[in-house]
């Protein structure tokens, strides 16, 4: 992000809903990812609500987490479409999740989730697949205990770097151009347009 975008955001509210949305949410909201987390304080839940009405986007609570909720927000259609991928596909069913609808999926992972935050389980590293990471960097991280990436970004990378960094640049520079437009008033249901639907092609594709 700019020095001069973030010099604007620091004289911003950091609780404002549509800058939270942007901030956390962009790859999602501009069509370059399937889902992304959303952690908002319960104050903010009704606004959410509000948003999820009036857009195609989809949310599923994972964790309330003391005075926060963590959301896995998505595009259902184009989540369904990605845990459907071979690569992907096959390593849920190796975590348990063979003959599954994405609902019962997420329900499932939820509740994973929620056990390994109350220490009853390790982590599902399953949450970087519902989170549309490549299923060959999953695997390389849980191979290599998170060590040893090539690069990092919005995930650890252990295969195709190059591809991978221009992919996070672009993640980037969409949240830069929301976070802006919020500044100039764009509404959250305005950050999801025409342009926000899932480009495929940007997604990694295994080889």
């Amino acid at each position: 992000m700019s020095t001069e975008t973030f010099e604007l955001m620091r004289r911003w509210d950091a609780k404002d809903f549509s800058l939270q949305l942007a901030l956390q949410c962009a790859p999602l909201l501009s069509g370059l990812k399937c889902s992304n987390l959303f952690i908002i304080s319960g104050e903010a839940l009704n606004r959410l609500l509000l948003f999820l009405a009036r857009t195609d986007i989809s949310a599923h609570l994972l964790l309330p987490d003391g005075d926060r909720l963590i959301f896995l927000l998505y595009r259902e259609a184009e989540l369904a479409a990605y845990v459907r991928r071979r690569e992907v596909a096959d390593f849920l069913c190796e975590a348990g999740y063979d003959a599954l609808s994405l609902r019962e999926m997420l329900d499932c992972f939820a509740r994973r989730y929620r056990a390994y935050k109350d220490g009853r389980r390790g982590f599902p590293h399953e949450l970087g697949l519902f989170l549309g990471y490549p299923a060959e960097d999953v695997r390389g991280f849980i191979a290599n205990d998170g060590e040893n990436s090539l690069c990092s970004g919005y995930w650890k990378v252990y295969v195709r770097p190059t591809e991978k960094k221009r992919l996070f640049t672009r993640f980037e520079q969409e949240k830069e151009r929301l976070v802006r437009l919020v500044m100039q008033g764009l509404r959250p249901e305005e950050m999801v347009s025409d342009r926000g639907r899932l480009n495929a092609a940007a997604l990694p594709q295994a080889r």
